[in-house]
């Protein structure tokens, strides 16, 4: 991906490599995890726990986005995770958007700093 500073800039280029791999006439479209990462500039005042719930905001807006793309392209997209708050969870979610406008997500928590052990 390239370099971006904004929601608007990010589509850009998403719907950039969407268009160029839907004209190979592939099924797929598979996004890196964290690939919305940039868009953290926004919470650079925050700690990184603070920051990845900040990123979270972004994600819906983002999965209706690809939902549109994989429909107006034909082509499935396999979004990559991104962050998300479901009952003050954080979750890393990815979504498959179809090109028949159906989709389905995967998703696992995101273990806070306690969880973790000395030697696990």
């Amino acid at each position: 991906m390239r370099t971006y500073g904004s929601m608007d800039g990010l589509l850009q280029q998403v719907e950039f490599f969407v268009d160029a791999v839907s004209d190979y006439e592939a099924d797929f479209v598979v996004f890196p995890e964290f690939f919305n990462a940039p868009l953290m500039i926004e919470f650079n005042q925050l700690d990184p726990a603070a920051a990845i719930r900040g990123l979270a905001k972004y994600t819906e807006p983002l999965r209706e986005k690809f939902s549109e793309f994989a429909v107006s392209y034909n082509v499935n997209i396999i979004t990559g995770s991104m962050p998300i708050v479901i009952d003050d969870l954080l979750y890393n979610i990815s979504y498959l958007c179809r090109r028949d406008g159906t989709g389905n997500l995967s998703g696992r928590s995101i273990p806070r700093p306690a969880k973790f052990t000395a030697g696990a």
